[in-house]
């Protein structure tokens, strides 16, 4: 399955909706296993995988065909993805201010408005709280891992989907090196023709509402994120995909291109036009408020049913990729 026999749907301005072109949604529930097999084709395309996650020389540029030495660099992120979630968790903590809310919460009531928040799936009933936070935090650090495909689909909409919007920087590319980046946005685009830098938060959620309520948690430093993100961008050049490592960028060009925060909400539940338009209406305000007209903000929706079933089905692939063909 193409990305291509995808489309970005305009539902109003700066809100937005991913979605199957001529989409059928009965279809599509009736046939939910093909779905989910077709999205995690995507995700797991091998080239534009060793695009997104390496950050050696030969991953600058999508490549044709990719050889055995770069198959195996996709192999190794995986491994220590799904093989080893909470051992890769520690070079990739998105989560943190997740894991430091759940510190200061002292009862159940607390502990469920959090798990309704951010859409944890609930631990088991009569359990002590010290033991359900325990549970809550191994969840949130799994998740964290999974959030990485979130982050490839930000990266496939934007660069296949959308135009005149390039990647510079992929941040999963610096995560699969232990010590480099680990701050900043998800991703970070350029338009060189209209002069407007995009910087990509995405989340992978179980339903609409709980990636922008995480998205809301991310933006409580936006404006220090963004700078950071300009700084990173500044020093690391020679890293830049696209071939945007040939361009100089000095400090006062960086600093006059517009800015626009990219919110990729990947999530589960939510699929008509009329009801993720209603909740994107509700968060808009939101996040412009916090930009307070540094920067502009775009809320994707990319509906996929359910996050779990998604996530049986890449988990599935992945395994198959493994024994047979690597």
């Amino acid at each position: 399955m193409d990305i291509l026999n995808y489309h970005v749907k305009v539902l109003e301005d700066n809100k937005f909706k991913v979605e199957k072109k001529s989409v059928d949604w009965n279809v599509i529930f009736e046939n939910k296993q093909k779905f989910y097999s077709e999205i995690s084709s995507i995700l797991l395309d091998e080239k534009s995988l060793y695009y997104f996650v390496s950050n050696n020389n030969d991953a600058k540029y999508l490549q044709e065909a990719l050889t055995l030495k770069q198959k195996n660099k996709i192999k190794f992120v995986f491994e220590e993805l799904i093989k080893k979630p909470e051992e890769f968790y520690s070079n990739y903590q998105k989560e943190q201010e997740l894991l430091q809310e759940l510190n200061l919460i002292n009862d159940y009531m607390e502990l469920n408005k959090f798990i309704k928040k951010y859409g944890i799936k609930k631990p088991k009933k009569n359990i002590e709280l010290k033991q359900a936070k325990i549970y809550i935090k191994q969840s949130i650090k799994r998740e964290s891992v999974y959030g990485v495909f979130g982050e490839i689909m930000l990266y496939v909409v934007i660069e296949k989907l959308i135009g005149n919007r390039n990647i510079i920087i992929s941040k999963l590319s610096y995560v699969t090196a232990p010590g480099t980046y680990s701050h900043g946005s998800d991703g970070i685009f350029i338009d060189k023709i209209n002069q407007i830098l995009y910087f990509g938060e995405a989340k992978f959620t179980i339903d609409i509402t709980s990636a922008l309520e995480q998205a809301l948690t991310s933006f409580k430093d936006i404006h220090k994120r963004i700078e950071l993100d300009e700084n990173f961008l500044l020093l690391h050049e020679s890293s830049y995909k696209n071939g945007y490592s040939i361009e100089i960028f000095d400090e006062e060009e960086i600093k006059n291109f517009n800015k626009c925060v990219i919110v990729f909400a990947f999530h589960g539940e939510e699929y008509t036009d009329k009801e993720i338009k209603k909740i994107f209406d509700k968060y808009i305000v939101k996040f412009n408020d916090i930009l307070n007209s540094k920067a502009s903000v775009e809320l994707i929706s990319f509906p996929i049913i359910s996050k779990e079933e998604l996530k049986n089905e890449i988990s599935r692939q992945v395994t198959i990729h493994y024994d047979n063909s690597w």
